[in-house]
């Protein structure tokens, strides 16, 4: 065996290692391997006797087990920059030059670099893939959307090329979940997300921490909240880092408090609560026109289907203000005239919310969409209609239709690629 095979074939041992790369990364003893035949390798490219064509070899060797680690590694970039020049034809040169670049957060130069290596080889999943996360961190204002929209495109192309790509799947599913809030707001890019999670679940060779992480983030959104536990329970299995035990907690301390507020009534004294109730409107007077010639009944929430109930209006109270600023989705806990109490989130929204929403504001719903959460967790059982008003047009505030509450709103995470 030369030199070159000798080199290929240990840096092959270290790539089938690394499998799973967050815990190949994080093993003390897998930092020293990758920095002592890193040194190995330096060790024949010092050799002047060395020809072209396996120096660049060499370099690209370098690379690959240097970018195996979870950090920006500037010998990394170095050592791919000179293999290109060496031999500028080797594809996988430039898609693992523009993940360095990535990590490095170079995007603009990242994103020139993958596209080239399209220009040069034609369309290929890695590309493809590495692309679709680097246009999603550009920070380019007024070409944001474009930019989100065009990574779906990419993302998709990348599982086109090979549907058995666990790694294309996942980052399509991120690809969803950011075009969702720079977007489109439609639920449907939310489901795709998961479905795409749940492929890249089928088809990963490892299970990979942020995936369960960011599952939770969707299903949380959507107050799937025992799968949002699942999902944050076993990201923090493979990763205590992320802190996802802490937002189970938080679930559970925020459902503790919702369940709580709908099982005494709001915490009001029955002559209070009497009160509030008979002044919530049974019907409505006049309809507003910007709603057409559509007939509108006020209902109350016990008599809402599950689901999306069109040419209705619930007619209701706010009796607690559960979250607060920068919470996603904003929730209130809600009496109606039948003193059926529930749980009210409102999405998209900022702020300002909290000033024009507190106890005893009236809300009025249009075509309100019902969902009856029900989970049990230990010993405890939650059990409560919940009312999620993802349109700002199909809510007034004490029967004014107030568009300054709202804004888009976001879910955010470090580790969204």
């Amino acid at each position: 065996m030369n030199q070159k095979e000798e080199i290929t074939a240990e840096v092959q041992i270290l790539l089938k290692e690394a499998e799973n790369p967050l815990a190949f990364s994080r093993k003390p003893e897998n930092v020293t391997k990758v920095g002592d035949l890193s040194r190995k390798i330096d060790t024949f490219l010092n050799d002047p006797s060395v020809e072209k064509n396996e120096r660049a070899h060499l370099l690209n060797e370098k690379s690959r087990i240097l970018n195996l680690l979870d950090s920006y590694s500037k010998d990394a970039e170095d050592a791919l920059t000179k293999s290109i020049k060496l031999n500028p034809g080797d594809l996988n040169t430039w898609n693992i030059l523009g993940n360095v670049l990535w990590k490095k957060k170079d995007y603009v130069s990242a994103r020139k670099t993958l596209e080239s290596a399209i220009d040069q080889f034609g369309k290929n999943k890695e590309s493809l893939r590495y692309l679709s996360m680097v246009l999603r961190f550009i920070d380019d204002p007024k070409e944001r959307t474009k930019n989100v929209a065009k990574s779906v495109e990419y993302a998709k192309e990348a599982v086109g090329q090979d549907i058995k790509d666990g790694e294309s799947w996942y980052v399509l599913g991120n690809a969803y979940l950011h075009n969702y809030f720079a977007n489109s707001r439609k639920l449907v890019e939310l489901q795709t997300a998961l479905k795409a999670y749940t492929q890249a679940e089928l088809n990963s060779k490892w299970d990979n921490p942020d995936l369960y992480y960011n599952r939770g983030e969707i299903q949380l959104y959507l107050e799937e909240y025992n799968q949002a536990i699942d999902s944050y329970n076993r990201a923090h299995t493979l990763d205590e880092s992320l802190n996802a035990k802490e937002k189970s907690a938080k679930i559970i301390e925020l459902n503790d408090a919702i369940q709580y507020a709908v099982d005494n009534k709001g915490k009001y004294k029955p002559k209070k609560l009497a009160v509030i109730v008979k002044s919530i409107p049974t019907v409505l007077k006049t309809q507003p026109k910007h709603l057409g010639d559509v007939k509108y009944t006020i209902k109350a929430l016990e008599d809402c289907a599950i689901g999306e109930n069109k040419g209705c209006i619930l007619s209701c109270k706010v009796t607690n203000v559960i979250t607060k600023k920068s919470d996603v989705p904003a929730r209130f806990v809600i009496v109606d005239f039948k003193a059926t109490f529930g749980c009210v989130s409102i999405y998209h929204c900022n702020d300002e919310i909290y000033e024009k929403i507190s106890e005893q504001t009236e809300i009025y719903v249009v075509n309100p969409v019902v969902k009856n959460v029900k989970f049990s967790l230990k010993d405890k059982e939650y059990n409560y209609l919940a009312v999620q008003v993802f349109d700002p047009d199909s809510i007034w505030i004490d029967a004014n239709k107030d568009m300054t509450i709202f804004s888009p709103s976001e879910i955010t995470h470090k580790n969204l690629p």
